[in-house]
């Protein structure tokens, strides 16, 4: 019995699942790093707020273009004035309620 013969076929093998393996692993961390670089900013996903009540029809245009230019006026990562944001983009706040609640936090 010969336990550490060589043979050709064994290295070809092995080699291709070496290669295979490190294939898998290359696309899995491009996977990782692609999903890191498409979270949204908290802008972002409030805008999108505005977009969904937007394209239910619960506001018009020149509503939706007036709330959207109010709200990127100023890109702060102030806790409290995302929250601000996010319900003046869901419709929870007037746009004068709005433009004093920021005024009192600034």
């Amino acid at each position: 019995m010969r336990y550490w013969s060589f043979n050709g076929l064994h290295l070809g093998y092995s080699l291709i699942f070496m290669v295979g393996v490190l294939i898998v692993a290359i696309i899995g961390i491009s996977f990782v790093f692609n999903s890191l670089k498409k979270t949204p900013t908290e802008q972002e996903r409030i805008i999108d707020l505005l977009k969904v009540r937007y394209a239910k029809k619960e506001i018009n245009d020149d509503k939706y273009y007036e709330i959207k230019s109010i709200l990127e006026e100023e890109d702060s990562d102030n806790p409290a004035l995302l929250v601000l944001k996010e319900r003046y983009a869901s419709g929870n706040l007037s746009s004068a309620n709005y433009l004093k609640m920021r005024d009192k936090l600034n």
